[in-house]
């Protein structure tokens, strides 16, 4: 029987090395029993220390940048995160922004899929003069913003305004404009965590997991300028919506607005499946699940578009994104509101241990390295080293045997997935790059003569 495939979890956060262990060690989301195993770790070393890298690990997921030596890694081995944190320029929303809006001048406003974004204090000037814009167009009562610190999480700090004199230059905070007309569920505001799973850059290689979270919030949604400083309206983060009191989500009902059916089944009232929200968007909205689900695609793919070339390419590297992608009422227009490296691998409910086990799973058969035999790799390294010992004339014969054939030995056959080929396993996974769609948005590109770029903002 072959060994298992191994694993290393890095992270100061206990459910993400939980959840690796009940997936991969316990065989949960569809694992094979016996497909992996946790790494080993060096006699008398800590678990959680550096030492753990040093085993001889397949598969090493870490909650921040890893540390390790990218050029020592092997060929049959992966980590779940590009070298020297590069990918911040898609999960950092200034650095995402500006992206967007070089490749929206010299391609076209296609490329405009992010509500207008503003980093303090370095854009205040910028930020002050297009908050004066669309209050001169709009009036005070649609120019609503969303301020959230720099360096925050869980909701902390999050608020929105209309006021520019609550905005000041000396915050180190990043101001995105409100969608201020999102597409509701029995009344509610809601956005979607749609996991993207990066699998290469130059050449890019990405693809979008089609279950996801439908988050929602625990009041009516409103515009009122008494309920600006409602967190349980504006705010679908779950750190904000689990501590709801009970009154909150009866306000829906007593609203008009019924409560939400999986509340019924014991799950939560602010989250449902991707399954749940293609039935509640045409039975609600009269929305087409394909036609939408189909637009977000176009709206990552744009996104990853516009960063690849940032990216440190690394063949031993992937990472999963979490994009929150916010639905316009009326124009059904997809807007990314960020993308989050790390998304949260919490299971507060049935839906999220239902969902996240299986993304796991999924995620690891994709990335899966090709196996090798262990024994074979400490056969080849004893014999070279041997004849290394033996003087240049011995040292000399280490051509034979020939290499194909121990790289076959050691592998057992199997081989390393080149580019472009469909992964044996996709599970819930679709292919977005390479695509008929990344195609013909490149092509486009390729087409196009830099141009004047349109005013910045959502569509209202």
């Amino acid at each position: 029987a072959r060994e298992p495939l191994f694993f290393a979890v890095q992270s100061v956060r206990p459910e993400v090395s939980a959840i690796l262990l009940n997936v991969l060690g316990g065989g949960r989301g569809g694992v094979a029993a016996g497909a992996w195993a946790e790494a080993p770790v060096l006699p008398g070393e800590d678990a959680s220390a550096a030492a753990v890298v040093t085993a001889a690990w397949n598969l090493l997921w870490t909650w921040k940048q890893p540390r390790i030596d990218y050029g020592s890694l092997l060929r049959f081995q992966r980590v779940n995160h590009f070298p020297r944190s590069s990918a911040r320029v898609l999960f950092r929303k200034d650095l995402l922004k500006k992206a967007l809006g070089r490749c929206a001048k010299m391609h076209g406003p296609s490329f405009d899929v992010m509500p207008s974004t503003y980093a303090l204090p370095q854009e205040y000037v910028q930020f002050v003069a297009e908050f004066g814009e669309l209050e001169h167009m709009l009036g005070r009562a649609r120019n609503l913003w969303i301020l959230k610190p720099v360096g925050s999480s869980r909701g902390r700090g999050i608020r929105v305004l209309n006021d520019i004199s609550a905005v000041h230059y000396s915050q180190e905070v990043v101001l995105q404009r409100y969608v201020d007309r999102p597409l509701t569920l029995g009344g509610r505001k809601f956005d979607l965590r749609v996991y993207v799973l990066v699998t290469s850059v130059r050449p890019l290689e990405a693809f979008v997991y089609s279950e996801g979270l439908a988050r929602l919030a625990s009041r009516p949604y409103s515009t009122s300028e008494a309920g600006l400083a409602d967190n349980l309206v504006h705010l679908t983060n779950t750190a904000v919506q689990r501590n709801a009191p009970d009154e909150a989500n009866a306000a829906g009902a007593s609203a008009g607005h019924p409560a939400a059916p999986e509340a019924l089944a014991g799950e939560a009232t602010t989250k449902c499946s991707f399954a749940r929200l293609r039935e509640r968007l045409l039975a609600e909205a009269g929305v087409e699940w394909e036609s939408l689900w189909a637009r977000i695609c176009e709206t990552v793919v744009r996104s990853l578009v516009a960063v690849e070339d940032a990216i440190v390419p690394h063949r031993c590297a992937f990472e999963l994104f979490g994009y929150d992608v916010l639905v316009e009422e009326g124009t059904l227009r997809p807007w990314l509101i960020e993308a989050n490296a790390s998304p949260s691998l919490e299971r507060e409910t049935k839906v999220d241990a239902q969902l996240k086990e299986r993304l796991i799973a999924d995620t690891a058969r994709l990335v899966a390295p090709p196996y090798f035999d262990r024994a074979v790799l400490r056969r080849m390294a004893e014999w070279r080293l041997s004849e290394l010992g033996k003087g240049a004339r011995a040292a000399s014969r280490l051509a034979t045997p020939p290499f194909e054939q121990e790289l076959h030995a050691l592998l057992h056959g199997g081989a390393e997935r080149r580019f472009g080929e469909m992964p044996r396993e996709l599970g819930l996974y679709q292919r977005l790059v390479p695509s008929a769609m990344h195609e013909r948005i490149t092509r486009a590109i390729s087409k196009k003569r830099p141009g004047v770029r349109p005013p910045s903002g959502h569509a209202s």
